[in-house]
């Protein structure tokens, strides 16, 4: 075998045995064959520099990382391009030819590449995320326990997190002692979970406020600290998009297209992308959107899409906004700068049709 005329390497991500298959620039099969771990380095540092395709999955940025450093291109695709690809039968060697067959296909598009630092941010996010639900899950179990026992003392898991220890024991001195274990041994868990959160909040405050970048995003009306720094730490340096828009459509802030022929159909919100960070900027357009029923003012684009359009419809659509606009400030390496879209106006929050949901508050306000 030549590697010499190696160009293309398709690359099966495992944790001790790794499988690779080889290709020259025209498309000519080499061969491929099955690396143990620690001859994984010294076989890559012996090729030329090549394109390396793999599975963006857990490993996929550590290796991305070392074969960028010995001259390679590396090219993390999506399962999903890979997984389209499988018939029959599923082995090492096979999924190592996928992946190079995936990456040689005309719509390839490699997975966002993230350095260590903004992998240590979004594992703050993941970890916060984690341990929301965790809070949210013991504090409904504790005043699920408590009402069996027929306990209404406290109404949500803020006034029983600062309940005193005293008024606990209390409260449940006449249920049995394994419901004042089980209630115990849960508020603990709760306790610890919150205490856990706002460790996860100092840590991500620190990371933003050392970060020009998330800083810069935070100027943004209606980003807060949690959305700028999940951007900052998603988005590489430079982007790798053209303009916001194509941002926006990336996350699937856009409407999903049918169309045929000269008949333009718009669906549903895509929803593809970084589920997390259109989730992230889902809720920040939609506490923008409830803000203008509050304050009765807003930008002038939301007020005008909340008089015209159902609410959560808007809420998406001001979403798209802050997108396009946070990533375009990232390409230009620009500061926020208000324009007549951003500029607050009243909102009466009346229309003609409030039955429909246009200009009408989520709740019914």
């Amino acid at each position: 075998m030549d590697l010499d005329e190696v160009r293309f390497v398709g690359l099966d991500l495992a944790k001790r045995v790794f499988s690779v298959q080889l290709q020259t620039a025209h498309g000519r099969d080499l061969g491929g064959r099955s690396l143990a771990r620690d001859e994984l380095v010294p076989f890559f540092a012996s090729l030329p520099s090549s394109v390396v395709a793999m599975e963006a999955c857990a490993g996929a940025g550590y290796w991305c990382e070392v074969l960028a450093s010995l001259g390679h291109t590396p090219l993390p695709l999506h399962a999903r391009a890979v997984a389209r690809l499988r018939m029959g039968p599923k082995n090492d060697k096979k999924d190592a030819a996928l992946i190079l067959l995936a990456a040689r296909l005309p719509d390839a598009r490699a997975v966002l590449v993230k350095s260590r630092d903004q992998m240590a941010a979004l594992s703050l996010h993941r970890m916060r995320e984690l341990v929301l639900r965790h809070e949210m899950a013991c504090a409904n179990q504790v005043l699920s326990f408590l009402l069996e026992m027929g306990s209404v003392r406290w109404r949500s898991a803020t006034e029983l997190r600062r309940a005193s220890d005293e008024d606990v024991s209390a409260e449940i001195a006449s249920m049995p002692l394994e419901m004042q274990f089980t209630i115990r041994s849960s508020l603990a868990r709760l306790r610890a979970a919150h205490a856990e959160n706002i460790a996860i909040k100092k840590a991500l405050l620190h990371w933003h406020s050392c970060h020009p970048r998330s800083l810069a995003l935070a100027s943004v009306p209606g980003i807060g600290y949690g959305a700028a720094t999940a951007l900052a730490a998603s988005i590489p340096d430079p982007p790798p998009w053209t303009s916001g828009r194509a941002f926006s459509a990336y996350l699937g802030l856009v409407p999903v297209q049918r169309s045929s022929g000269d008949v333009t159909r718009l669906g549903r919100i895509g929803r593809g992308g970084d589920q997390y960070l259109r989730r992230a900027l889902f809720l920040a357009g939609r506490s923008a959107a409830m803000l203008c029923f509050r304050m009765k003012e807003g930008p002038s684009s939301l007020v005008s899409l909340l008089n015209r359009k159902h609410f959560y419809v808007a809420a998406s659509a001001h979403a798209a906004r802050l997108a396009r606009t946070s990533c375009q400030m990232l390409i230009d390496g620009t500061q926020f700068q208000e324009t007549a879209a951003w500029r607050h106006v009243p909102f009466s929050g009346r229309t003609h049709t409030p039955s429909e949901g246009r200009g009408k508050a989520p709740n019914g306000g």
